[in-house]
C-alpha cells in the first residue's frame, strides 16, 4: 500500500465537489447543548405541575408517619408543629401587610 492511495483530496476538492451551507439562527432561537443529564434535570425542574399535589402529599406521609409513634412522641411532634404554624402564619401576615 503506497502514501498516494490513502490520499484523499485537499480540503479545496472537497468543497468544489458539495456547496456549504451556513444556516444563521437569530439569537432569540438559539438552544444551549447540554449533556442529557443537565437536560433531564432542567426539564425536572421546570415540569408544570400543580403545587398542591406537594401539599397534600406532604400531609399524607407526615400523617402517615404520626400515626406510627407513641403516643407521648405525637403530643410532641404536634407541640412544634403547632409552634412552627403560628410563626409562619405571623410571618405571612407580617409581608401581606407591608
Amino acid at each position: 500500500m503506497m502514501d498516494s492511495d490513502l490520499e484523499v483530496g485537499s480540503p479545496s476538492e472537497l468543497s468544489e465537489d458539495r456547496p456549504q451551507t451556513v444556516f444563521e439562527l437569530p439569537v432569540a432561537q438559539r438552544r444551549t447543548r447540554l449533556s442529557l443529564t443537565t437536560e433531564a434535570q432542567l426539564i425536572l425542574i421546570r415540569k408544570k405541575t400543580r403545587r398542591w399535589h406537594a401539599a397534600l402529599a406532604g400531609a399524607v406521609a407526615g400523617g402517615l408517619a404520626i400515626m406510627f409513634e407513641k403516643r407521648s412522641r405525637r403530643t410532641v411532634i404536634g407541640q412544634q408543629m403547632f409552634v412552627r404554624f403560628v410563626c409562619l402564619y405571623v410571618v405571612y401576615a407580617c409581608l401581606v401587610d407591608s
